[in-house]
């Protein structure tokens, strides 16, 4: 619809609904945002960016929607991946999760009475305690594992498809940057806007790029710790790379930055994919440590002790 001819208000009515004539699109946008829940909110905040993006420095509004839904289409790709190979691995903790219960049922069935002997015999009631204790434990493990793989993409990369689709529209290197790093809210974002504005006085292209590289060695606030750190500071450094090319020899620039994207769309899906991978081996460590034991604390040892004392071999 961007590339119909609508105005502002026709062109965004799929994602907004009807606006009147003169709406504010940008507010409609962050009303749609705050009502969202989920990996949504980030969707809306890059529209917001794509508009402002498109009002502020005349990029065209259709290009930059075109970078942003092989962005986020590449996103769903890794996440489609990882969850499919977390599925095995996550099902199979869900299910012993249950084998407690499912013993403690299975022992009432054969006439045995788990509970009871949980409140009243020592070693059973000591057994219940420990096997809840690695229930917690293995629940609490499998989660932080799991964790572990759901950053996908913190939006940096975003940010650079459209750097790419706002050069395609003629913007100059350093009004593009800049235009970029205004709309943008990440610190990949903040520091190409901080080289926009150093070029945009006359600076040199080394001394623009400074103040980023002193950012990144005093691991400034706005950089996040831990692998989405890395991997910001990574691409930024990558960005410039390609970018240099540009400006030194004077080769366009959003050809480079398109290849980029591809290459590392390429690399983030891969590795997502075998850290999925990977993660699949790791949870056997609370399944086998953790749910495993906790059967036969919490499901079997009070049926035993039951059985037993009805024996009358009293096992206490």
């Amino acid at each position: 619809m961007a590339r119909a001819g609508l105005d502002d208000c026709g062109a965004w009515e799929p994602v907004t609904g009807t606006l009147a004539p003169g709406t504010d699109v940008i507010s409609a946008l962050i009303s749609g945002s705050v009502s969202a829940a989920g990996r949504t909110v980030a969707v809306y905040r890059t529209l917001v960016a794509v508009e402002r993006l498109a009002q502020e420095a005349g990029a065209s509004r259709a290009d930059l929607l075109d970078a942003l839904s092989g962005a986020l289409s590449d996103q769903q790709d890794v996440i489609d991946a990882r969850e499919t190979a977390l599925a095995g691995p996550r099902t199979t903790a869900r299910v012993l999760v249950w084998l407690p219960v499912l013993g403690l049922i299975l022992g009432t069935a054969i006439g045995a009475r788990p509970v009871q002997t949980i409140v009243t015999s020592g070693i059973a009631g000591v057994a219940a305690m420990v096997g809840v204790c690695l229930m917690a434990a293995g629940w609490l493990w499998t989660r932080s594992l799991l964790r572990s793989v759901h950053a996908v993409d913190d939006g940096a990369l975003v940010a650079v498809g459209l750097l790419a689709a706002a050069l395609e529209t003629g913007l100059s290197l350093p009004a593009a940057l800049s235009a970029v790093g205004r709309v943008g809210e990440g610190p990949v974002e903040r520091q190409l806007a901080v080289v926009g504005r150093q070029l945009g006085r006359g600076v040199t292209w080394e001394r623009a790029w400074e103040e980023t590289e002193q950012g990144t060695r005093d691991g400034s606030a706005m950089w996040k710790r831990g692998r989405t750190h890395q991997r910001q500071i990574e691409l930024l450094g990558a960005c410039r790379r390609a970018l240099t090319l540009a400006w030194t020899r004077g080769i366009a620039a959003s050809p480079l930055l398109n290849a980029l994207i591809v290459r590392w769309r390429r690399r983030v899906k891969h590795e997502a994919t075998v850290a999925s991978a990977r993660i699949g081996v790791t949870l056997m460590l609370p399944l086998g440590l953790c749910y495993l034991p906790a059967f036969v604390a919490l499901g079997l040892v009070p049926v035993i002790v039951s059985l037993a004392g009805s024996l009358g071999l009293g096992l206490g």
